[in-house]
């Protein structure tokens, strides 16, 4: 139960009854087509929506009349694909130590008091940790990965990755890539892609994750898809060889943000990259 909460728009009403009706009553009402429900003690309100709390498209508001209830989740879904992890930006903490912590699960069920911005594409601006599912633990029948940057609600990137075979570490290749929003330019870049690996490359002044790049050269001449900076300043940019002034908070989710290479380098003629607000990983079952 989430209490002085309730929806205001997004959600599609099943049913609504008003009064009498108990919280504890409305609760035990949401049936198989509930995914939600809010209920209003003054008045004995009570209604149910179709839609689940980590379903995009809700939006909440702060009422210390209403208290927002659900059913018990096991994982969050999105069609065919699940959830396994959710990085969020800036809070603090290295995505590698979640993503990396084998024991460590947010699902299987989702705790009640874990935060829903948590596990959203959209309003997640209240979120303070990343997410990671027992999934990570149990890499069995996976088919597909989905890996997609989000920015404003919006996702700006994605890659398609083969799933099959893999485990929780070696799915990210530049050789397993199905499809991306950079395709055909990243599967024509496979050969020149350095440390393609979720571990990426990390040393003492530098931590860069989920690493899609181009040869070490120089700091103002590499080029890159995509990485996640685990670690701030990196060395690059506190000797003033990028031209971006990124935040000094971790973790950072750079991204091209068009269809081909992108450099931060003072000396590159590729786009500046852009960074996201979220880093998403959903997998397929076979």
């Amino acid at each position: 139960m989430s209490q002085g909460k309730r929806i205001v728009s997004g959600g599609t009403v099943v049913k609504q009854i008003s009064g009498p009706i108990s919280l504890l009553r409305c609760s035990a009402l949401c049936g198989a087509d509930c995914g939600m429900f809010h209920h209003r003690s003054e008045n004995d309100i009570c209604v149910f929506f179709a839609e689940r709390y980590f379903d995009a498209g809700l939006v909440f508001t702060s009422d210390a009349d209403w208290t927002i209830g659900s059913k018990i989740y096991s994982v969050v879904t999105k069609d065919e694909w699940t959830l396994v992890f959710r990085g969020q930006k800036e809070i603090g903490v290295q995505v590698w130590d979640t993503w990396s912590s084998a024991g460590v699960s947010h699902d299987s069920p989702i705790a009640a008091d874990f935060p829903h911005a948590c596990l959203r594409t959209d309003h997640y601006s209240t979120c303070d940790r990343h997410f990671r599912s027992h999934i990570l633990d149990n890499w069995v029948n996976i088919q597909e990965v989905y890996m997609s940057w989000i920015k404003n609600d919006t996702e700006v990137a994605y890659i398609l990755f083969d799933g099959a075979g893999t485990s929780r570490d070696s799915w990210f290749t530049a050789t397993g890539i199905l499809d991306s929003t950079w395709a055909p330019s990243i599967i024509n870049d496979t050969s020149f892609l350095f440390r393609q690996s979720i571990k990426g490359f990390c040393r003492t002044n530098q931590c860069r994750r989920f690493y899609l790049s181009g040869p070490h050269t120089h700091c103002r001449t590499e080029w890159s898809y995509s990485y996640t900076l685990d670690f701030q300043p990196d060395s690059c940019q506190r000797r003033g060889f990028w031209v971006p002034n990124l935040s000094h908070n971790i973790p950072i989710f750079v991204y091209s943000a068009v269809n081909g290479r992108s450099a931060m380098g003072t000396r590159h003629s590729y786009p500046i990259p852009d960074t996201a607000d979220v880093l998403a990983i959903w997998v397929k079952f076979v």
